[in-house]
């Protein structure tokens, strides 16, 4: 087999012995999932309110940080069963989100998995540093170019610092999507212009869940 070298005569043997991990910036790697409950044309959203900071109190995608040597839909899977006791289901890569300012705790890129799924089949427990686990109502409006949200809580027993709707709590969000077209497809990106009561980019992602919910609409 031909010993190739690169530019400074080295084989890849002798470059990975010279080789140094902090030669360059590296990111914390996290993993979320979204679970999506299909419900005569309605969905529901699985989600957890956060204890710890940052983002303390805030309502979130179950996930976390990726171990070392973990591959990360084995990490969202393993956050999903720590933070609602769920497990079982079989996500698939719905994207990556890497805004540099994303988490306050410095450049952390996370992979997000999704799925459906039958919530009356399910019975999500909050663990690990889940405050609450809850099924949310999600719905959508597009008006003027822009793309808002909506997750709510139907519960009559809504707790009293949940506020903004009477029949319980209420999350928003307002994004403008930025659509990118090339020979293989069409993909969407989103720039958050207003968020309340969702922890990080989250509603970023959830926002790139909901094409492909209106295509599933779009066939049934």
């Amino acid at each position: 087999m031909e010993d190739f070298r690169d530019a400074n005569g080295l084989t890849e043997a002798e470059y990975l012995a010279s080789y140094r991990r902090d030669g360059w910036p590296l990111p914390s790697v996290t993993a979320d999932q979204v679970l999506i409950s299909p419900d005569n044309g309605s969905y529901d959203i699985l989600l957890v309110r956060r204890g710890g900071h940052p983002c303390i109190g805030q309502w979130a995608l179950p996930g976390g940080f990726v171990n070392e040597q973990e591959p990360p839909w084995k990490a969202a899977a393993r956050e999903l069963e720590e933070e609602t006791s769920l497990s079982g289901l079989s996500p698939i890569l719905l994207g990556v989100f890497g805004d540099p300012e994303r988490d306050v705790r410095g450049w952390t890129i996370t992979c997000a998995y999704c799925t459906l799924t039958d919530r009356n089949k399910l019975t999500p427990k909050a663990g690990d540093d889940a405050r609450d686990a809850r099924w949310f109502r999600l719905s959508w409006k597009r008006q003027d170019g822009l793309l808002r949200i909506f997750l709510t809580d139907a519960r009559h027993n809504a707790s009293p610092e949940d506020s903004g709707n009477p029949s319980g709590l209420q999350l928003t969000a307002l994004l403008r999507p930025l659509v990118l077209e090339n020979p293989f497809g069409q993909d969407t990106h989103y720039e958050l212009l207003e968020n309340q009561g969702l922890a990080f980019d989250h509603a970023k992602i959830i926002a790139t869940a909901i094409p492909r919910l209106e295509e599933i609409g779009n066939t049934q």
